[in-house]
């Protein structure tokens, strides 16, 4: 196998950090400079942190949308049981 990195001694620590690498060594694709390993880490990150951001608003929402509709019930429930309940 005459990969890019087949010998362990000459990767980096940041192509060890970047884990498409390890596909790298049997296929020809994957970033081939420190720039683009670097690149593609930032732009790792960068897309975990928008889907999480994304995730976690759209569970606030669900949450606040939950504890509205929880309340419009209950202020039901009571303006029925104030119905049903005879004038003293």
């Amino acid at each position: 196998m005459a990969g890019r990195w087949a010998d362990a001694s000459s990767r980096t620590f940041l192509c060890g950090v970047y884990g498409g690498d390890e596909l790298a060594l049997w296929y020809s694709w994957g970033p081939r400079t420190i720039g683009g390993v670097v690149f593609h880490i930032i732009y790792l990150f960068f897309g975990v942190g928008l889907f999480l951001l994304f995730v976690l608003e759209a569970g606030k929402t669900m949450a606040q949308s939950y504890e509205e509709f929880m309340r419009k019930m209950a202020e039901r429930k009571a303006a029925k049981q104030a119905r049903k309940q005879p004038a003293a």
